[in-house]
């Protein structure tokens, strides 16, 4: 998706003097930029809505989006201020959970270990900082 490349490019840019510093760095960012691509990109609610979501985020999205249309009171509802409980999720919505929760853990993770570097690098901050 060409937002999603955008803001990992962005990522990288912003943080570019860093990773030539910091391998450990480095290798953070280029581990958060590959997992940032299973979020969801420019265009998700369409897809979602045309039933083609993609990447594990957009598939958890269309399944709580399935539930909560399922569920909707009134029939054709715009969709603006839909509410449903969780109670009894649907199986696409427990299939669609385990991936979705291991994109986003993929994605915490390098950032975490981002975060201890940026810290550790503003701690011996070399003279070009």
């Amino acid at each position: 998706e060409s937002g999603g490349r955008g803001r990992r490019r962005g990522l990288q840019a912003r943080l570019s003097d860093v990773a030539s510093y910091d391998e450990q760095g480095g290798i953070a960012i280029q581990d958060a930029v590959e997992a940032a691509r299973h979020l969801a990109a420019d265009g998700w609610l369409g897809r979602i809505a045309e039933g083609a979501p993609f990447g594990p985020i957009e598939h958890l999205l269309a399944a709580v989006r399935g539930l909560t249309y399922a569920r909707a009171e009134q029939p054709g509802d715009a969709g603006y201020g839909l509410e449903t409980e969780l109670a009894e999720p649907t199986p696409e919505l427990i299939e669609a959970a385990a991936p979705a929760a291991a994109a986003l853990d993929a994605l915490v993770r390098p950032l975490v270990t981002l975060g201890r570097r940026l810290e550790a690098v503003l701690a011996e901050a070399p003279d070009w900082m």
